[in-house]
């Protein structure tokens, strides 16, 4: 059961990050980033769910959330920038990882106040 909860939050959570990256533009790295961030945030304030049901947890978190993130182009959108534009490359990787974690903590810290 677990993996028909993987599998259907997965499906959400690409077709999410897919129309946010054509809202974005297909060629802009913005899409990437915002996806990145958001999600960073959403399964920092998850990690703080007292969640009943462990099925759907890790739906949410590994299925939606990890489908809806992705580090892999985060990592092919980096070496191109800096293949191509250094100084943008590096704003982007330091806007990535920097904001990924601030918003993390922020994620966490709000989850905490809400569920605990």
């Amino acid at each position: 059961m677990k993996y028909l909860y993987v599998g259907v939050f997965a499906f959400i959570g690409a077709i999410l990050r897919y129309s946010l990256t054509l809202l974005t533009g297909d060629a802009s790295y913005l899409g990437t980033l915002t996806v990145n961030l958001i999600g960073a945030f959403l399964l920092a304030f998850s990690a703080s769910y007292p969640f009943d049901n462990q099925n759907l947890k890790v739906g949410l978190t590994s299925g939606m959330l990890g489908s809806f993130t992705t580090f892999s182009t985060f990592s092919a959108d980096s070496i191109h920038l800096l293949e191509t534009q250094l100084s943008l490359g590096l704003c982007y990787i330091i806007l990535t990882m920097a904001g990924g974690l601030l918003l993390s903590y922020l994620g966490l810290r709000a989850g905490r106040r809400l569920f605990c």
